[in-house]
């Protein structure tokens, strides 16, 4: 994400109760987001616990650590309008904690 935004008050058209994105569910083009995805590769690991995702967000974090501000990831499948290729996650407001997203951060000395 290149804009800060609050998720208890973003919706598809307003980053927070004052400011809007550039378009509705803001812009993938360099705008509100990045326009192109981080670079590496990303995998998704499907063979995990049921309900359970996992990406590697090195190069974010990474990023992050050098002083970029974290406004959060965008996390969408480039495929995402092939039928069956969108991605959905529970949001935080989800009554059931366990299905919270989270971020796990490894580090090596």
């Amino acid at each position: 994400m290149l804009k800060s935004w609050k998720e208890a008050e973003a919706t598809s058209t307003k980053r927070d109760n004052t400011n809007l994105w550039t378009t509705e569910y803001l812009g993938l083009d360099g705008t509100d987001a990045a326009a192109v995805p981080q670079t590496g590769t990303v995998t998704i690991f499907p063979y995990r616990p049921s309900g359970f995702v996992e990406f590697d967000v090195t190069d974010a974090v990474q990023r992050w650590k050098s002083g970029v501000p974290n406004n959060g990831l965008v996390i969408r499948a480039t495929n995402e309008l092939d039928d069956g290729r969108d991605i959905r996650f529970f949001s935080n407001a989800e009554a059931d904690a366990t299905k919270h997203a989270y971020v796990l951060v490894l580090c090596s000395a």
